[in-house]
């Protein structure tokens, strides 16, 4: 059984403070034992059980810009500032060695993808920009050497 964990929130600020908790993951055995399995992980993406291994966002906190957005009360809007929270890549540990191997997002065209999850045998993505310009790729995984 894996289980999530907070740890110590990130605390940035620009115009406002805010704070994330990055997570980490842990392997709980019937034995009694648990072990670390992934360290850093964003929480707000998805953590899946793939192929035999545990694929994640690792948490990397980046400023991108502030904007008045919407507060859902009419057209009122505030001030507030935008992050990032992963860079894009994507991890897969191996839960019996601890192997971690680092991924770049690729769609079948070459283009930058986001990943969306696992389907059809095979990771998928989004790519393009918010709205109607969105679509659901297939997505290439190249290898980061770290």
């Amino acid at each position: 059984m894996f289980i999530l964990c907070r740890e110590p929130a990130v605390t940035a600020t620009v115009t406002e403070t805010l704070s994330w908790n990055p997570v980490s993951v842990f392997e709980y055995r019937d034995t009694g034992e648990s072990r670390l399995v992934a360290e850093h992980a964003d929480e707000w993406t998805e953590i899946l059980w793939y192929d035999g291994r545990l694929w994640y966002e690792p948490f990397v906190l980046e400023f991108l810009y502030t904007a008045d957005l919407p507060t859902g009360r009419g057209s009122e809007t505030e001030r507030h500032d935008v992050y990032a929270t992963t860079d894009g890549t994507l991890c897969a540990v191996d839960p019996e060695t601890g192997e971690v191997h680092r991924y770049r997002c690729v769609s079948e065209d070459g283009e930058d993808a986001d990943f969306f999850g696992i389907s059809g045998g095979g990771p998928i993505g989004v790519r393009g920009t918010r709205g109607e310009d969105e679509i659901i790729v297939k997505l290439r995984l190249e290898e980061i050497a770290e």
